[in-house]
């Protein structure tokens, strides 16, 4: 017998879980969403920090 199946009047409704579990998911995708961007900004700082410095030694071996 599967005891999980049983109802249990302690524990939240069905409904009231599943409520709650789909906000976290929510919360947890908009979090990602932040996230995913903000690594987006830092790569392109990156990549300009690393023309820059590309540029500087460029500069450096050309000058006399």
């Amino acid at each position: 017998m599967n005891l999980i199946l049983k109802t249990d009047p302690a524990r939240p409704p069905i409904a009231e879980t599943a409520t709650q579990a789909f906000t976290v998911i929510r919360q947890a995708e908009a979090i990602l969403a932040r996230m995913d961007t903000r690594l987006t900004l830092v790569e392109a700082k990156i990549a300009l920090v690393r023309h820059a410095i590309a540029h500087r030694r460029q500069t450096v071996a050309q000058s006399p």
